[in-house]
């Protein structure tokens, strides 16, 4: 007796997976399970130290044609150091600071650490155009602006018409460079509608001081009024008159005769 033949298991295809018709491509039906465990959030990579170095050559343009990016950096000394770096390690280094938004440099072998001052970009061209930093130690104290994440969501703002909305965006904080957030957060879960947060409602770490004035409003809830798009006839307002219009008993005679004499050059 000739047993069946037990399918070959090495072609068999889940009942769940699909193969598109002339690709080798599957794809995948089956449901998740729960008891699968969750992918791990890998934390971001910290960047290497930002090499930079005395400019080869004394205009920007000639150092960008190269790939390089002209930066200002201000010693701590009050000098200021005329430095290039390559214009992707630039980018990457001011997308990745430390938790105290300081970039590592490394200045012709020197390990030290910098704050972004200013970042100049020609927005036409979408390109990097110059980057000045300040260099800082963990001791020198430092004045920043920092900026504000609202934090929570108010249950009023969960109503028809309210809403939270955000206030100043950044605050200016003064501390050590050691102790200087790279950002601020404040809770708005319990405001109320009409209530608001101002800076000075703002969790400083300890050592670090508010700058910014305490009354600015960084969040509050309130009532937005939609606009009447109605017409004054939907609304059943009565429609202005035509001021070229004249009332009944009217006369225009005093206006026809100080146009006649207007322009036979007699005045009235």
């Amino acid at each position: 007796v000739l047993e069946p033949r037990a399918p070959d298991q090495r072609n068999a295809v889940h009942p769940h997976v699909q193969t598109l018709a002339g690709h080798d491509r599957e794809i995948d039906h089956r449901p998740l399970s729960y008891s699968e465990p969750a992918p791990v959030r890998r934390r971001r990579s910290r960047v290497a130290a930002l090499e930079l170095a005395v400019r080869p050559h004394p205009k920007a343009k000639h150092l960008r044609k190269r790939g390089l990016t002209p930066v200002a950096l201000f010693g701590r000394d009050g000098t200021v150091a005329p430095l290039s770096g390559d214009t992707q390690a630039i980018r990457l280094a001011l997308g990745k600071p430390d938790e105290h938004g300081r970039i590592a440099l490394r200045v012709d072998g020197r390990d030290t650490s910098a704050l972004v001052k200013k970042v100049d970009y020609d927005v036409l061209a979408l390109k990097l155009v110059h980057v000045t930093l300040r260099e800082v130690a963990d001791d020198d104290t430092v004045r920043i602006e920092v900026p504000v994440v609202v934090t929570g969501h108010a249950e009023d703002a969960e109503a028809k018409g309210v809403e939270l909305l955000a206030g100043v965006g950044h605050v200016t904080v003064e501390g050590r460079a050691g102790d200087l957030p790279d950002h601020v957060e404040i809770d708005a879960s319990a405001l109320h509608v009409g209530e608001h947060l101002e800076a000075a409602d703002i969790e400083l770490p300890a050592g670090v001081d508010l700058v910014s004035p305490s009354g600015q409003t960084v969040a509050t809830v309130v009532v937005i009024e939609e606009p009447d798009l109605r017409t004054p006839v939907e609304k059943g307002e009565d429609l202005p008159a035509n001021p070229g219009e004249s009332e009944p008993g009217e006369s225009h005679v005093s206006d026809m005769h100080a146009v006649g004499n207007r322009d036979s050059g007699v005045q009235s």
